[in-house]
């Protein structure tokens, strides 16, 4: 740091998923699941499960494009414009088609860029669980997904994360109307019909019991899981927030369709507050257009202020709720006793972050980095190899479940 520059007293970390500035920025959390097919061959069988697991995989919060305050199960859905897409940073598709294994003997990767990060254990293990059992029936040549191919995915999408109750119907290839429920239900009677398989994994009953726990709660209403998955914990705090601040379900939907329909998206988010209510702003220029509906709907002008004051706070809010420390609101309200989010099932997460997983490549990886460490001059580690420049040698770390290390003469410099 520069002589007479500004210390900084407190660095802020945030476990977000888009950015409501208007620059229509998304971070996603990506996935990654080990498959003996190529991802492509997969794509038609898995989509309507990553479509209709927003039910419990989505971080809540608001659609980032709309000029009100529309509350969604996943904002990072919005982003997504295309069904398959071989993109991760436009384009963004509803599966990926990336193609990097990092691995051999015929081993595939599946990497998934359209969840998002969490904070609730029981959704983080739901999410990741419940996709690698749907991949490994896939993976075994059954097509668990073949009767709920969609007609369009990105508008399923778009449909099921504006209903909490998970209810709301779209059309299937074939004709028939399907709801995310309907979906996810039939994807876990497939899994479990398939439970005593021997390539089943040893937690999978485990997971469907979760599994279709939650899915009997989201039948019966949101508000049953409204302190175990992010986005109905976040739909409680909200609606709480939003009525202190005075306002009804009724005048948000009034002041989110007038602004929907007279200004739309592009009006709004990209402006800021001072030059919205200003006297000619965007929206006063359309007063005298809007006025009688404004009237005709109980509404006043001068609650538009108060309105977007309270766009503004609950965008901060939906940031703070995933800040990494003490001052994070989900930290709070775990700390309070006021969630039920933890999954007895997890490895304790601060032995996770210092000891990879036993019986694969990662452990062994670690041990190396643990050993080589300080060496940069030497040591060079890849995720699918380990050079030694001294010794001109190599270890592999291509196969996903090696255990040993083995080296070999390096042919080539990395």
């Amino acid at each position: 740091m520069e002589r007479g520059e500004p210390e900084l007293d407190r660095l802020s970390l945030f476990k977000s998923n888009v950015d409501y500035s208007g620059t229509g920025t998304t971070w996603g959390c990506h996935e990654s699941y080990l498959l003996r097919h190529e991802p492509a061959a997969i794509a038609e069988s898995l989509i309507p499960h990553l479509v209709s697991r927003v039910l419990y995989t989505g971080a809540g919060g608001f659609d980032p494009f709309s000029p009100g305050i529309l509350f969604t199960l996943s904002p990072r859905a919005w982003h997504l414009e295309r069904t398959i897409s071989p993109e991760s940073m436009h384009d963004r598709g509803i599966f990926h088609t990336k193609q990097e294994s990092l691995s051999s003997r015929g081993y595939h990767r599946l990497h998934v860029l359209c969840g998002e990060s969490l904070c609730s254990e029981r959704a983080m293990w739901l999410k990741l669980g419940a996709t690698a059992l749907v991949v490994a029936l896939i993976d075994q040549g059954l097509e668990p997904g073949a009767s709920f191919e969609l007609r369009s995915p990105v508008e399923a999408i778009r449909s099921f994360v504006s209903d909490p109750r998970g209810q709301k119907k779209v059309l299937t290839e074939d004709g028939g109307i399907v709801s995310a429920l309907d979906i996810q239900r039939h994807y876990l009677e497939r899994v479990e019909e398939h439970l005593p398989r021997s390539f089943m994994p040893p937690w999978a009953p485990a997971v469907c019991r979760e599994w279709r726990e939650t899915l009997e709660l989201l039948g019966k209403s949101p508000s049953w899981l409204s302190r175990r998955l992010d986005w109905a914990i976040k739909l409680r705090f909200y609606k709480r927030w939003i009525e202190k601040r005075g306002f009804t379900r009724e005048m948000l939907e009034a002041w989110n369709d007038i602004l929907e329909r007279q200004v739309g998206a592009e009006g709004v988010a990209s402006l800021p507050l001072e030059a919205l209510l200003e006297p000619n702003g965007v929206l006063r220029s359309i007063r005298e257009e809007v006025d009688p509906i404004v009237r005709a709907r109980g509404l006043s002008w001068e609650q538009l202020g108060s309105f977007l004051k309270l766009r503004l706070e609950l965008f901060e809010l939906d940031m703070r709720f995933a800040e990494v420390g003490e001052r994070g609101l989900f930290r709070m309200l775990g700390d309070a006793d006021a969630l039920d989010h933890r999954v007895s099932e997890m490895r304790p997460i601060e032995e996770a972050m210092v000891e990879p997983p036993e019986g694969s490549r990662a452990s062994l990886r670690g041990r190396l980095v643990r050993r080589f460490a300080g060496q940069p001059e030497r040591y060079q580690c890849s995720w699918q190899s380990v050079w030694d420049r001294e010794d001109n040698r190599v270890a592999s770390l291509t196969n996903p479940f090696q255990k040993k290390e083995r080296w070999r003469e390096a042919h080539s410099q990395p």
